[in-house]
């Protein structure tokens, strides 16, 4: 909410704890659906992931660029497993742009999974120690760290562009796409070795 302040945020429940995520890629589905459709929402955040990819979800995802023409942006966290784990899904899925985690110096976390072999390029931005909102039982600041919270930092930043993209029709219309919005965020990233910081 600091990142992009004039944001319109929509929260669908998909799960009374994260427990239930597992079982929830119907609703997950359904989620997508109401999102595109009733709230005609720029961007899904989608901070959870499945180990196998959820048919109902990549039938949601394709519905939904197919009636937005692919002028709709889909962020997903990556995985807290290290390489102990592959990618997660939906961060998989060829629509959606999948998040790491790094630490404020752009130090990408050992907890990211391994590169996809079909992904072009690796994203990540702040998701380590990350002040978060609410104190602790003892009265102090709370920080949080995953892919999930840098997946959160990304989508701020993704609302962020899209605002100021919005006095420039022909640019709009690009950064609300996948590769658009990839091809913005390459540019405004620091090179890491083979990833990028953003």
């Amino acid at each position: 909410m600091k990142i992009a302040p004039q944001a319109e945020i929509y929260v669908a429940r998909i799960a009374k704890d994260p427990k239930e995520i597992l079982a929830a890629s119907e609703n997950v589905a359904q989620a997508i659906d109401w999102a595109t459709t009733k709230w005609n929402v720029d961007i899904i955040s989608m901070s959870f992931g499945y180990a196998e990819d959820q048919p109902n979800i990549s039938r949601a995802i394709r519905k939904a660029m197919y009636k937005r023409d692919g002028s709709i942006l889909f962020f997903a966290a990556a995985s807290n497993s290290g390489a102990n784990d592959k990618e997660m899904f939906p961060a998989r899925h060829e629509s959606v742009i999948s998040m790491r985690a790094t630490n404020a110096n752009g130090d990408f976390s050992d907890f990211n999974p391994p590169r996809s072999p079909n992904e072009g390029i690796v994203l990540g931005t702040l998701g380590v120690d990350v002040p978060s909102t609410g104190l602790s039982d003892s009265g102090e600041e709370v920080y949080k760290s995953g892919t999930s919270v840098a997946t959160a930092v990304a989508v701020g930043i993704a609302g962020a562009l899209l605002g100021y993209s919005n006095a420039k029709q022909d640019i709009l219309e690009k950064v609300r796409t996948r590769q658009g919005m990839q091809a913005v965020f390459r540019a405004l990233a620091s090179k890491t070795l083979n990833d990028h910081y953003l």
